[in-house]
């Protein structure tokens, strides 16, 4: 059994261990390696800057940790500072081969307006995405499935952005214990997420368009994890979050909030959604 959290936490020290910054969930009793989906709505509340001058260039939206870890075997973030034509999502991802870790190369798309960029030839691209505004909802979809080694493809409203990729260092590889956590921006208030949605399954292309015309996320037998961010509740002296589905089965209600100031229930997708307050106050 490979058991999670699902962190929301800030901007994590070197060690990458959770601390007392964030607002842990326990999920579900195994995050399954053999495949998956991580999906969720976002929009950025500042305007990305490309010279990092704000400190809002890079947004990093969700991690994947194994405690006692310097660095985080899975990375999903926004990167603005490369310069003003080049806006990169990033998959950055670590897995043991022969009981070392080893670096996978990153798994990247580039703004749609971008020329040709470094790295890039006639038979090996970077997928194209529009450049991300203040205010605007987008669907995001990560995918993975097989074991050893997995293949991960990423979606952006519903459209294949990252098309199936795989990685050579396995992700799950001697993650017996870890962390998932989503990540506030150290400098500003950057951005709100809605509709969480943990799957035990790799969700179709055709299952991610029905939730995004749905817009609030539904559960099904798949569905490891469902929040929809639309309450806090305070139990026992701790704040919690309230997700639909949370099928770990223990008596906390969801995800606790240690800080308080960290967090904020805003206007969401579909009805409220939490926005993730800067690091640094």
């Amino acid at each position: 059994m490979r058991c999670f959290f699902l962190v929301l936490a800030s901007l994590l020290p070197a060690a990458g261990t959770a601390h007392a910054d964030s607002v842990i969930y326990p999920v579900a009793g195994h995050f399954d390696a053999a495949e998956g989906t991580i999906e969720y709505w976002q929009r950025l509340d500042v305007k990305p800057d490309p010279s990092g001058a704000e400190g809002v260039g890079y947004f990093i939206f969700f991690q994947v940790l194994k405690p006692g870890e310097g660095n985080p075997r899975i990375r999903w973030s926004y990167q603005t500072v490369w310069n003003t034509n080049h806006f990169h999502f990033f998959f950055s991802s670590l897995g043991l081969i022969s009981g070392s870790l080893a670096a996978n190369p990153y798994v990247v798309t580039a703004e749609d307006t971008a020329g040709p960029l470094k790295g890039e030839s006639g038979t090996n691209r970077y997928p194209r995405i529009p450049r991300l505004k203040a205010g605007d909802w987008h669907h995001i979809a990560i995918t993975w499935k097989g074991l050893p080694q997995s293949t991960v493809t990423a979606y952006f409203d519903g459209e294949v952005a990252i098309p199936p990729v795989l990685l050579h260092a396995p992700l799950w590889e001697g993650m017996d214990g870890f962390v998932f956590q989503l990540d506030s921006n150290p400098y500003r208030d950057a951005h709100t997420l809605d509709e969480l949605r943990v799957s035990s399954v790799a969700r179709t292309q055709e299952e991610i368009r029905q939730s995004i015309a749905a817009v609030r996320a539904r559960a099904d037998r798949n569905t490891l994890l469902l929040e929809h961010f639309e309450e806090l509740r305070e139990t026992g002296g701790k704040w919690q979050t309230v997700p639909e589905v949370c099928t770990l089965g223990l008596d906390q209600l969801g995800g606790i909030i240690h800080r308080t100031n960290m967090v904020e229930l805003v206007e969401g997708r579909s009805g409220k959604g939490m926005r993730f307050l800067r690091h640094y106050k």
